[in-house]
């Protein structure tokens, strides 16, 4: 039986936050993009993935703050965020669930290799998508960069738990 949601959302609400969009049945990346700082332009840009993909289904990284590595600034980026993008989500009625960092990570960095958080997210990315820069431009950027990893991860448990 197919699934009945055609396209999943990762959303990484950081600091360096990004939106990647998956579709479901195979997992191929339909677009990634850098979450705004205009909450507007994020609006708009679901707007145009949910007309597309009317199925849809989001899964927001919920805010949290780790004793030591995260900062003042970092802390409250990401929970700006989190609220503009809570009520984006809402007003499009598209369903949305809110998974804890603790949560995606513990089922996605099984067997990762790295010393860190951030080093085993590249490490699982690497290995379920070896085609991928996690760039939004391969010309201008060359290292990968953390929130498309972090977002395109969060796709991924979503689509995971709903096939």
């Amino acid at each position: 039986m197919p699934p009945s949601h055609t396209a999943v959302i990762g959303i990484d609400p950081g600091l360096r936050g990004a939106i990647v969009t998956m579709e479901t049945a195979t997992g191929t990346i339909i677009d990634k993009v850098p979450l705004s700082d205009e909450i507007l332009t994020t609006y708009r840009y679901l707007y145009q993935i949910k007309a597309q993909h009317p199925s849809l289904m989001i899964a927001l990284e919920k805010p949290a703050v780790i004793k030591g590595r995260s900062s003042l600034v970092g802390s409250f980026t990401m929970g700006r965020n989190f609220g503009a993008l809570e009520a984006a989500i809402r007003l499009l009625y598209v369903p949305c669930q809110i998974i804890p960092p603790v949560t995606w990570t513990s089922e996605m960095h099984k067997g990762a290799d790295g010393p860190d958080p951030k080093a085993k997210s590249l490490s699982v990315a690497k290995r379920l998508w070896p085609w991928e820069k996690f760039v939004f431009d391969e010309e201008k950027q060359r290292k990968p960069h953390d929130g498309i990893v972090d977002a395109m991860l969060i796709a991924e448990f979503l689509r995971r738990r709903i096939r």
